[in-house]
């Protein structure tokens, strides 16, 4: 027999959910904004190049420093959007655990640490995980979708699979292009303008999920 759940008592989910956004997640997000202070400082400091010729524009950190705000901002949107989420099952954080799991691997593959400064960032490996992301989204989002009655909510659950879907092909074409063009600048700022692009949109479908978590 199921046990009724006190006014007070407070649930498993609930836990973990405070678990994921007040320690979890902003400590991950502190060491992004970090590494990214740290690329910043290195790529003004090539920036001196129009002032002395004896500094060379460096190509390599500039790649890190925008593939860097990207993933910060594509971070902070998922932020958002756990919070906005009212009903957070167990599964749902150990999604978010394989997703912080993933920022380690992308902050690892950009190479931001200043002893490998001179390391391009590995573009294949970065768009993989995004790519492999997307698929857990997805997974997430057709469970959300079936958890509501909500016709608009139904709707909304609709276009962020959309979202997904082109999303994950999109950086699976990204994929292609740094693995066909290894030393090359091309796929990093592709996959710069496919982030940017996702992001502006997970952006936009958070500001739409407000309107369900506050109803």
């Amino acid at each position: 027999m199921k046990r009724k759940r006190s006014r007070h008592e407070v649930s498993p989910e609930a836990i973990l959910k405070q678990l994921m956004l007040e320690l979890l997640y902003p400590a991950v997000l502190g060491a992004v904004l970090l590494f990214t202070l740290e690329v910043v400082e290195r790529a003004l400091s090539s920036l001196r190049m129009w002032r002395s010729p004896n500094v060379a524009f460096d190509l390599i950190t500039t790649e890190k420093l925008l593939l860097l705000v990207a993933t910060g901002l594509f971070y902070c949107c998922d932020y958002a959007y756990i919070i906005l989420t009212r009903e957070f099952h167990v599964k749902f954080f150990a999604y978010d655990c394989v997703f912080l799991l993933g920022l380690y691997v992308t902050l690892a593959s950009l190479h931001v640490r200043e002893r490998d400064a001179n390391l391009p960032p590995i573009t294949w490996r970065i768009a993989l995980v995004y790519a492999a992301f997307f698929i857990m989204y997805r997974k997430w989002d057709k469970s959300e979708l079936r958890d509501t009655n909500d016709a608009k909510e139904q709707q909304f659950y609709r276009d962020v699979l959309y979202w997904e879907a082109w999303s994950f092909w999109l950086l699976v074409g990204a994929t292609v292009a740094a693995v066909i063009l290894p030393n090359s600048s091309l796929p990093a700022l592709l996959l710069f303008v496919v982030l940017m692009a996702s992001t502006y949109h997970f952006f936009r479908l958070v500001q739409r999920k407000r309107l369900f978590a506050t109803a």
